[in-house]
């Protein structure tokens, strides 16, 4: 039996490992909100959830349960076009994003568990 695996095989496992222990896109529930200097909120969010976040240019985020503004240089800084699975917390339901440096949007997708 080899132990020898490819980059892509390594890769495969470790999405499958992730997605036990964080989830999977939850289906047709993907927000996207379209931030600027002004912050904007999304749309309420399950409780405790994972969420995906992609920002199409780098911005400032927020979790809260009420909807409160991100604040630039603040909150956190999200890089553009990378990523991010973070769990919003037992009673964050919102997050709310600021542009860093121009205008965009935020993809927020919840993760289901299995």
């Amino acid at each position: 039996m080899s132990n020898n695996y490819s980059n892509s095989e390594f890769l495969g496992f470790a999405g499958q490992a992730i997605s036990k222990l964080h989830g999977y896109p939850e289906a047709a529930s993907t927000q996207k909100v379209n931030f600027t200097a002004t912050a904007a909120s999304s749309g309420v969010l399950p409780s405790g959830a994972y969420v995906m976040l992609t920002a199409t240019q780098p911005c400032f985020v927020r979790f809260s349960p009420d909807a409160n503004s991100a604040v630039v240089d603040i909150d956190m800084y999200l890089v553009a076009n990378v990523p991010y699975l973070l769990n919003l917390g037992c009673s964050n339901q919102y997050v709310s994003v600021v542009q860093a440096t121009a205008g965009g949007i935020l993809y927020i997708t919840p993760m289901a568990v299995d």
